[in-house]
């Protein structure tokens, strides 16, 4: 009897020792989920505010010089018009040549 009620002394020990190590695991998981959590809700504070300054930013910039972006888009469109000009003289001038070469293997 008296073993019996070591031994079972003995399982009821180890399954509060169980009981204890199966606490102490679930609030270490609650812990490392809040901490996750943390860690995400600050790097979405600091991406938001990195966003609202780049959008100041922008507001300052083209409140103070439209006309330096609309120069800007001038030029650029001014380099693409002169670009396809360019590449249309070049066309032009190739289907010429393609057409004289044309005619001289015809005259052939």
């Amino acid at each position: 009897m008296e073993q019996e009620q070591r031994e079972f002394l003995a399982r009821e020990h180890l399954d509060a020792l169980e009981r204890e190590r199966l606490r102490e695991q679930r609030d270490l998981d609650a812990r490392r989920q809040i901490q996750e959590l943390t860690d995400r809700l600050v790097h979405a504070e600091i991406a938001r505010r990195e966003a609202e300054r780049r959008a100041q930013d922008v507001e300052v910039h083209q409140a103070q010089s439209p006309t330096e972006t609309e120069g800007a888009t001038q030029n650029v469109m001014e380099a693409v018009r002169l670009e396809r000009e360019r590449l249309d003289a070049t066309y032009a001038e190739r289907w010429q040549q393609r057409e004289v070469e044309a005619d001289a293997e015809r005259a052939r």
